[in-house]
């Protein structure tokens, strides 16, 4: 296939390309220089392979991030202008479920670092199972 530029990949002249029914992809669309999703599906199995990276990776990060628990929480508002540092505590357990996690302590940065981490697994994982479902299931529009 060729678009109006006379370009071999699938970007159009503009970076977007119409899709049937579902609006818009644009360039930086994992799949913007793959023949189209109503075409073909070779563009899955490594979008899942990079997925499957991606959580190997989150994973490791929390387990570092649970076993060695950095000594300064640097928090900062949406634009950066305040910045504030929050030091470990002596004697923090990054295991005691019990700890206080009260706004504007170290214990709370702490927390809402390894929730976002967790948060960000649980995405990809579902992620992961999205693409594979639309992998297993996919059929080529005539």
């Amino acid at each position: 296939m060729v678009n109006e530029a006379g370009s071999p990949h699938h970007l159009r002249v503009g970076g977007c390309h119409k899709r049937p029914d579902i609006g818009w992809q644009t360039a930086s669309c994992m799949g913007a220089r793959a023949l189209p999703y109503e075409v073909s599906c070779d563009i899955i199995p490594p979008a899942i392979e990079r997925v499957k990276i991606q959580i190997t990776n989150i994973e490791n990060d929390i387990k570092e991030y649970l076993t060695n628990p950095p000594d300064l929480m640097i928090e900062r508002d949406v634009f950066s202008r305040n910045v504030r540092e929050f030091k470990k505590p002596e004697g923090f357990d990054p295991n005691n479920n019990a700890r206080k996690s009260w706004y504007g302590t170290y214990e709370c940065e702490y927390e809402g670092k390894l929730r976002k981490m967790e948060r960000q697994l649980k995405e990809n994982i579902n992620f992961k199972v999205y693409l594979e479902d639309r992998l297993k299931n996919w059929v080529k529009i005539a």
